[in-house]
């Protein structure tokens, strides 16, 4: 895990390093900015990993988003100016609106009992039924499958 995030770190210094050199004339600050980067980056691995890993849905978003930003790349260097205004608004609403999926997802599991639990370790009464469910046989009639067959006359 270590040295994969020593490669990534080495891949995305670059990066930084081509961005600190568009942004600053000083090679201390630059020196600074890419060991700062990089420690946050070390520690802050292993909790974005579990995060991402409890939920993949956040993988699909954060894939979405470089899809967006490179469309609008290739779109403005094909001379089609993109507003970066409307490019802010789709990412900020996809954020709220996964956001929303996470809280709710989160809640309906904290609801339920964990899978495999017997009923009364859940703290639920002994006897938990599931809803009949009616169900329209081929004359229309309206039965339930649990209980017994009539005889229609």
């Amino acid at each position: 895990m270590l040295i994969q995030i020593a490669i990534t770190d080495i891949v995305f210094s670059l990066d930084s390093v081509i961005t600190a050199i568009g942004m600053v004339d000083i090679i201390p600050v630059m020196v600074l900015a890419i060991v700062i980067a990089v420690g946050v980056m070390m520690f802050a691995a292993k909790p974005i990993d579990e995060f991402i890993d409890r939920h993949p849905t956040i993988k699909m978003l954060a894939l979405s988003f470089l899809i967006l930003v490179g469309v609008a790349l290739i779109g403005d260097g094909l001379g089609m100016h993109v507003p970066k205004g409307y490019i802010y608004f789709a990412m900020a609403f996809s954020v709220a609106v996964e956001t929303l999926n996470l809280r709710l997802r989160g809640k309906s599991e904290r609801d339920r009992p964990p899978r495999g639990a017997s009923p009364r370790s859940a703290g639920h009464c002994a006897l938990v039924t599931e809803p009949a469910r009616d169900v329209m046989t081929a004359s229309g009639v309206y039965t339930r499958p649990d209980q017994p067959k009539t005889q229609e006359r």
